[in-house]
């Protein structure tokens, strides 16, 4: 995936409300996404509420997680 399609998938994960969804479809605390994605609770917060868009970085930790998040919820029972 280049640079640009992780940084744009990641922002979308704010606007779209997906990235709370994500999290609360798995039962995670926002403290806990948060130190998973190797941010500060209140960050998360905001990215998920589409207050501030992610940096790159950021952007992509979020999206992996996410995706890991769905993976794990598509191959539960």
């Amino acid at each position: 995936m280049t640079e640009i399609s992780l940084l744009v998938r990641g922002r979308s994960l704010g606007r779209s409300g997906r990235g709370r969804t994500i999290r609360e479809q798995a039962g995670l605390s926002l403290r806990e996404l948060a130190e998973i994605v190797q941010v500060d609770a209140a960050t998360l917060s905001r990215w998920e509420r589409g207050d501030v868009r992610p940096r790159q970085a950021g952007a992509a930790r979020w999206l992996a997680a996410c995706d890991a998040i769905e993976h794990e919820l598509e191959d539960s029972p």
